[in-house]
């Protein structure tokens, strides 16, 4: 389908020129009141989502739900999260352990947002076709991604988050989820 690989071509292009515009306004000396927020508690979630793959995938084309659970540990110098992701629907199998800094910060007090950056571990299963199946194969590669926080509670919040994945191919994660701060 030409017009669904057009879509997510622009969705690409699109993130980076968020990423860009929310880059130039953490930079700009006449912000609004931007903090980046220490964090002094650890955070357990599950996430629940769409995996959208859009290039370099043979046998991995449609739109698979994806959950996962995540791990976020602040320390004296980075703060780290984990996080291990699985799809399965139309004869694709994947699971996904990635590893990264989370940048949490804090607009006027109120908006909790955040950004992501790391590594990935793929291990994943293409479709079969009519005439053979296919093994499972390991890859690495890059995320990136932002996302922001709902607040139910002090220790409960809401979260939704936008994940760009480099490797294997290009896939988009979308997902949302409940989050316990301890």
């Amino acid at each position: 389908m030409p017009g669904k690989r057009i879509w997510f071509e622009k969705a690409g292009s699109s993130f980076f020129c968020i990423a860009l515009m929310l880059g130039m306004l953490l930079a700009s000396p006449a912000r609004a009141n931007f903090e980046f927020k220490n964090a002094e508690l650890d955070e357990v979630g599950i996430t629940v989502g769409t995996w959208l793959p859009w290039g370099g995938l043979p046998g991995v084309r449609d739109q698979y739900r994806m959950w996962g659970i995540s791990y976020f540990h602040p320390s004296s110098i980075w703060n780290l999260e984990y996080q291990f992701m699985s799809a399965r629907g139309y004869g694709v199998t994947a699971y996904n352990f990635s590893a990264g800094l989370k940048i949490d910060i804090v607009i006027e007090q109120t908006l909790e947002l955040f950004l992501l950056g790391g590594l990935d571990y793929f291990y994943y299963q293409r479709a079969p076709n009519s005439w053979q199946s296919f093994g499972y194969v390991h890859t690495g590669g890059i995320h990136m991604g932002f996302g922001g926080f709902f607040a139910f509670s002090e220790h409960v919040k809401l979260r939704s988050e936008l994940k760009f994945f480099n490797g294997p191919g290009k896939t988009i994660y979308l997902g949302v989820g409940p989050t316990i701060l301890f």
